[in-house]
């Protein structure tokens, strides 16, 4: 339990608590007015005290690193396991805690650092033997990821509406984590809490699964989401054509002097069409000479007396020859004539011997050059072929890694389906192993709610989905704020009795009230009253003097009410005694 909490701020209003029910009131003072709110009271900073000598955190928003209070202290004396604890703390030296104990029944280790001692630790020292003390906890510095906390645990016992702690009766803050909440819960009713750690890790895997699969949308990757089947077949198929282009490559001969084998090549080409085209033409003139020969004869002598004749009369007797004369002339003519045509023709078809040696000569140089050329490439030419075989290969190693990667994805998703399907059998045989304590928390939750509503008892059943575990809580007109609140107030007060080990207080500030009928609100502190007496806890709560159900009677307030004065005073009724 809390014995008590007070500051070295003088204006503080120290509070001293008792076993069993505690009522925190605020009443109006003297000098509010009808508009003035009770929010500012104290009633929630309680709460935020507790939490702050209990190890949470101090950001520099909270209200003990401001001006007003960073330099002052707060303490609290409470039971932490069998041993009571004077703790103390300030918003100046937010990281350091003192501790002053006797450690009785405390781990060996935690008796001879605490014991008889005010000592001087780090905050996270602090948390972590809380955590060991109070839950049997691992030590922080040996625990793992996704496994209980002190801090998780102890926010169920103490619930703050800074956190929105009173939304939902199996999550102790709005940012809760799915695993946090699993684990806290299995913790609670006796459950293996390593499942849904398991759990976790499975989705943090499939986390990645997921980020993988995003992070391929995009560059060179682009297409990484495809199927197995498809990309191992199209990497079947580059992988070949690499082969092919490799082997080619193998046997290519590389001729450094390629280009001018192969301008050589051109020019004889060219001369070998000169030729083929002297010779052609050398041909025709062949043909022409023997046509020539063959129309080159001598007139007959009749033909040509018969020319003379008519010379005779036509020209002028001077210029007109003998017959004789003219005659011998013209058989000189036509010898002479017949001559060069043979002499020409001759030289046309020695012309024509020698293109005919010339161009087989040529054409056989020709050939061997263009067998050459065809067996052989230029270097830049294997330098394209080398750059086109080195972009092929390049795409073949993203492709491979695309079919890699597919690979692990496509048997990642098989095996987290495989692995959540068997932490579900497991969650499943938990429960069925612990049924007695799932019974009992059953039975404790629904022997609460019905004291609360006589109609009818709610419901509290746990269940093992793929998700892992899947708490639920029923209670008839469940869909009024106020029905939340009762919700919470059952389900809390069937931690105080089913969660072993457990703190020896449960704290609620008004706001567990809100929107609850009085009615329920007077039965709720009279069970509240019952439970604390008969399974030994306390149970802290704040709550406006004009909420106080008139069901209650006064001695029965009177009886329970912490003996401080809150009200909503604008100077000086708060918490602190100070506006800031």
């Amino acid at each position: 339990m809390i014995y008590s909490i007070s500051s070295t701020l003088p204006t503080f209003k120290s509070l001293v608590l008792a076993s069993g029910l505690n009522l925190i009131v605020v009443d109006m003072g003297p000098n509010a007015t009808q508009k003035q709110t009770r929010n500012r009271a104290g009633k929630s900073s309680i709460m935020e005290i507790v939490h702050f000598l209990l190890g949470a955190k101090c950001p520099p928003g909270s209200i003990f690193r401001s001006q007003a209070l960073a330099n002052f202290s707060f303490s609290m004396c409470l039971d932490v396991g069998s041993a009571v604890v004077k703790v103390e703390r300030s918003g100046a030296e937010h990281n350091k805690v003192y501790v002053e104990t006797d450690a009785r029944g405390w781990p060996a280790d935690l008796g001879e650092q605490f014991s008889g001692r005010r000592e001087l630790v780090s905050n996270d020292t602090w948390k972590s033997v809380l955590g060991r003390v109070v839950f049997g906890l691992q030590d922080d510095r040996q625990r793992d990821k996704y496994t209980p906390t002190y801090r998780s645990l102890i926010n169920y016992y103490a619930r703050r509406d800074s956190q929105r702690a009173y939304l939902d009766p199996f999550r102790n803050s709005f940012k809760q984590d799915l695993w946090d909440m699993q684990v806290a819960i299995s913790f609670f009713l006796g459950l293996d809490w390593t499942i849904a750690h398991d759990l976790q890790i499975l989705r943090d895997q499939d986390s990645e699964t997921k980020m993988l699969k995003r992070s391929s949308t995009a560059g060179v990757m682009a297409s990484i989401v495809g199927r197995v089947a498809d990309l191992r077949t199209a990497l079947a198929g580059q992988e070949n054509e690499c082969v092919a282009k490799r082997a080619r490559l193998a046997t290519l001969q590389v001729l450094p002097d390629y280009r001018e084998r192969e301008q050589q090549a051109n020019e004889m080409a060219e001369r070998l069409k000169s030729i083929r085209g002297k010779r052609m033409a050398a041909k025709r003139f062949q043909t022409q000479l023997n046509e020539a020969l063959t129309e080159e004869n001598p007139p007959a002598a009749g033909d040509l007396q018969n020319l003379y004749d008519t010379a005779g009369v036509q020209l002028p007797e001077a210029i007109v020859r003998s017959f004789q004369e003219a005659r011998t002339f013209h058989e000189s003519v036509i010898a002479n004539r017949r001559s060069y045509l043979q002499q020409q023709l001759q030289e046309t078809a020695n012309n024509i011997a020698k293109m005919n040696v010339e161009e087989t000569g040529l054409q056989s140089e020709l050939d061997d050059a263009m067998r050459i050329l065809t067996a052989g490439r230029a270097f830049e030419q294997y330098s394209a072929l080398q750059e086109d075989l080195s972009r092929l290969e390049g795409k073949t190693t993203v492709l491979r890694e695309r079919f890699k990667l597919a690979e692990t994805l496509e048997a990642r998703s098989i095996e987290s389906r495989a692995n959540r399907a068997r932490l579900q059998m497991r969650l499943q045989q938990e429960l069925s192993d612990r049924y007695d304590k799932i019974g009992e928390a059953s039975v404790v939750f629904a022997d609460i709610s019905k004291h609360l509503y006589e109609t009818s008892a709610g419901s509290f059943r746990v269940a093992a989905s793929t998700n892992g575990l899947d708490p639920k809580i029923d209670i008839q007109g469940a869909s009024s704020k106020g029905i939340t609140q009762v919700k919470i107030l059952c389900f809390d007060f069937t931690l105080m009795k089913i969660a072993n080990p457990r703190p020896g207080f449960l704290l609620h500030d008004s706001h567990i009230f809100d929107g609850v009928d009085s009615r329920q609100t007077a039965m709720a502190l009279q069970l509240a009253d019952q439970l604390t007496h008969d399974w030994g806890f306390q149970y802290v709560a704040t709550i406006n003097s004009n909420d106080i159900p008139d069901e209650l009677t006064a001695d029965f307030v009177d009886a329970h009410r912490v003996g401080v004065e809150l009200s909503d005073d604008p100077e000086s009724g708060g918490l602190f005694g100070i506006t800031f």
